[in-house]
């Protein structure tokens, strides 16, 4: 079966000094295997290399209705974090305790 993989990093056990590497969310795998206690072996399709991964939700069925589900997800996620962006660049603008407009007018003179 096939799996959308949800994660961006895969584990390598076959380079110790570099144990964790970078991937594009949403790559698609085969050939996953449970390991016990240490997770899932599995294949990237486009590669055909063997990586590990410890977390079971970074594998999702892909099938025409759940891969909508993902990027119905990822749209959700996107939007969520615009929205956290602007409320915390509204945040830094509010006068507190810990910020004196001077320090908020130095900050809006750093921003470009």
């Amino acid at each position: 079966m096939e799996y959308i993989y949800l994660h961006d990093r895969v584990w390598n056990n076959k380079n110790p000094d570099n144990r964790e590497e970078p991937v594009q969310i949403g790559i698609i795998v085969t050939d996953v295997v449970r390991d016990g206690p240490n997770g899932f072996f599995f294949t990237i399709k486009e590669t055909n290399e063997r990586r590990i991964c410890h977390y079971a939700w970074a594998f999702a069925e892909n099938t025409p209705s759940n891969a909508e589900r993902v990027r119905n997800y990822h749209w959700a996620k996107c939007e969520y974090t615009q929205a956290k962006r602007n409320m915390d660049r509204a945040f830094k603008n509010v006068i507190t305790l810990e910020r004196t407009k001077e320090e908020i007018r130095a900050i809006k003179l750093n921003e470009f």
